[in-house]
């Protein structure tokens, strides 16, 4: 998946023992979702995926920004 997708980032999965691995590492919930808007700069992280729609679409809605000169 990893390779078919081009994920350009490290992507693991916990094999044993998530809830002392998940405290170790501050993690809130699973899954953490994190959405950027087209300049790469997070917009909105850690809301439920029921929101993901509607979060895009606002997000897709703002006018681009110039770039700084």
């Amino acid at each position: 998946w990893v390779e078919r997708n081009k994920i350009p980032f490290p992507v693991g999965r916990i094999l044993t023992n998530e809830n002392k691995v998940r405290s170790l590492w501050g993690v809130r919930s699973l899954p953490w979702l994190i959405l950027t808007d087209r300049d790469h700069i997070v917009q909105a992280e850690g809301f439920d995926p029921s929101e993901l729609q509607a979060r895009i679409k606002s997000i897709a809605s703002e006018p681009l920004k110039s770039p700084t000169p």
